[in-house]
């Protein structure tokens, strides 16, 4: 396959990656910036706590969207493991780094679900159910991401070996690992000094 396919992959991801539905959403139900309120990010759990539930599910069914969009053209349109893993990381990207926010987006975890519907649902499952576990302890949602993005390679290791899942997979879920884990450094820092909001609390203005 020739590289410049590639590379048109990546691009096409990320840019439909940098759709910022958690802006959108916020800015048109509520007429404020997400941006500028709690984590300062656009994903799914600073517009639950800036905007409702309703504009929550609604960013959460768009982001997903997306997400299965990019892979899965990869996958019909390319149709190899390769190109899925190079769209679901470039995706990924342009969901934390939109193009279209000056690379001021979400954490990557609501749009790595889709990812990890598209490429292997068993890995989605299993680190879904470790997701909710650690959330139910812990009311953490940034606990509950950070934990399930460190395992979520190691689960699709596991299915590479024993599964016949594809290595490039692999790669790209370890990839993702680390542009989520980037976007947790705040997170970390305040679980670390016990500030981090836990489920249910209000979203505070920035200063």
């Amino acid at each position: 396959m020739d590289w410049i396919t590639y590379v048109l992959v990546a691009v096409l991801a990320y840019l439909v990656g940098s759709i910022p539905w958690g802006y959108i959403v916020v800015r048109v139900l509520k007429g404020v910036d997400v941006r500028n309120y709690g984590s300062g990010k656009t994903g799914g759990t600073n517009v639950l706590r800036t905007a409702g539930l309703p504009a929550m599910l609604l960013v959460a069914v768009l982001d997903i969207g997306k997400g299965l969009l990019a892979v899965l053209a990869a996958r019909y349109l390319v149709g190899t493991p390769a190109a899925e893993a190079v769209a679901a990381v470039a995706l990924i990207a342009g969901h934390n780094w939109p193009v279209f926010l000056g690379f001021r987006g979400g954490s990557g975890v609501g749009t790595s679900v889709s990812v990890l519907l598209a490429l292997s649902p068993l890995t989605l499952f299993i680190c879904f159910s470790i997701w909710a576990l650690i959330l139910a302890l812990s009311r953490y949602v940034s606990l509950a991401s950070i934990v399930a993005s460190i395992l979520t390679p190691m689960i699709m290791a596991l299915l590479v070996v024993y599964a016949g899942q594809p290595w490039e997979y692999l790669a790209a879920v370890f990839v993702i690992m680390i542009l989520i884990l980037l976007r947790h450094r705040g997170n970390m820092q305040r679980l670390w000094a016990g500030t981090e909001n836990q489920l249910g609390q209000s979203a505070r203005k920035l200063s």
